[in-house]
């Protein structure tokens, strides 16, 4: 007669981690998380392994998988998520031949992280134009972002460059915002909603900041008033003196802006004033330029035609007033202050 009292000995081990990270986040909470592990000694395939999570069962059965015996258990991600330990009881017993029964146990804890991360971003100037186009951008996370690049980034009125994370804070990247030159408005830097993710695998929440942009350049006008004198044709006495010349301007030219006019190679210069709600200038020039200034050539005329010739008594030539200069003319521009 054989007596056979000795139980057998199983072991089991549950895998160290039970998701890649042994992070739950959120999405893997919403779902069903297999926890995995190996058994040995006298532990066999088709034995019952079970976990207790948050005070519920859950079982599996052995498997011989390449000489390995291992075992695979959906648990609710729910039941992880409420664990109070956030630990996994994990327990197996075996039956040998002559009716012995042997158990053994293990336990794994994880770690709970459903938490979406967010992000803040600034733009640090408040306004760009055409001879400041540059800004930093900071983007400061709650948590370090996992894979963050520019992809991730829109940006309206200028492009990105330069994304960088930073030396001493993995949870602050700057990059560079360069306006697009000819833009007027207002300008964005955002980061979506789910664009990104923090290392447990959340998808975090956006943001985005704004810059008011001027990179077109103003469109001024000007208009020389038809007449410098009160007939346009300066005599004597008002080229012996100065002569004001007067005009107005519009379009984006604004008072205080100078205007420049250019008389016989000489530059003359005066400031746009506002009179009642019209921009306009009175620039004062010497009459000697305006005489010395050559007037621009007419056309050739036809000769008229010859008349018959007839008798004519001999006449005393008289002397022909010299004809008053005709209004210089003048190159005139608007340069903004």
């Amino acid at each position: 007669m054989v007596i056979d009292t000795a139980p057998p000995l199983p072991t089991i081990t549950l895998d160290a981690d039970i998701t890649a990270d042994d992070i739950l986040n959120a999405a893997e909470i919403a779902g069903n998380v297999t926890v995995t592990g190996t058994v040995g000694g006298d532990a066999k395939a088709g034995d019952t392994v079970t976990l207790t999570v948050n005070g519920q069962n859950f079982t599996g059965t052995v498997v011989d998988t390449a000489g390995v015996l291992t075992f695979a258990i959906a648990v609710p991600g729910a039941d992880l998520s409420a664990d109070g330990d956030k630990t996994i009881a994990a327990s197996i017993t075996t039956t040998d031949a002559a009716g012995n029964s042997g158990s053994a146990s293990d336990s794994e804890g994880y770690t709970v992280d459903t938490a979406a991360p967010s992000v803040v971003v600034d733009i640090v100037d408040t306004s760009l134009n055409s001879g400041d186009k540059v800004s930093t951008v900071t983007f400061t996370f709650s948590d370090a972002p996992s894979g963050f690049d520019l992809t991730d980034v829109t940006a309206v009125g200028g492009t990105l460059s330069g994304l960088a994370v930073s030396l001493t804070d993995p949870r602050v990247y700057t990059a560079t915002f360069t306006a697009n030159d000819g833009f007027t408005g207002i300008g964005s830097v955002s980061v979506a909603d789910a664009s990104y993710t923090n290392a447990a695998g959340n998808s975090g929440t956006g943001h985005n900041d704004t810059v008011v942009i001027d990179t077109a350049p103003p469109l001024p006008t000007i208009t020389l008033d038809a007449d410098i004198t009160a007939d346009d044709i300066p005599n004597a006495a008002e080229i012996a003196g100065n002569v004001t010349v007067t005009g107005t301007v519009g379009g984006d030219a604004k008072a205080g802006d100078t205007v420049t006019l250019t008389v016989n190679g000489q530059n003359f210069t005066g400031l746009v004033v506002n009179n009642a709600g019209v921009l306009g200038f009175a620039i004062a020039v010497p009459g000697a330029d305006l005489l010395a200034t050559p007037t621009r050539p007419s056309p050739p005329r036809s000769p008229p035609p010859t008349p018959p010739a007839t008798a004519r008594r001999p006449t005393t030539a008289k002397a022909t007033p010299s004809t008053p200069p005709r209004r210089a003319s003048s190159s005139i521009s608007s340069i903004p202050v």
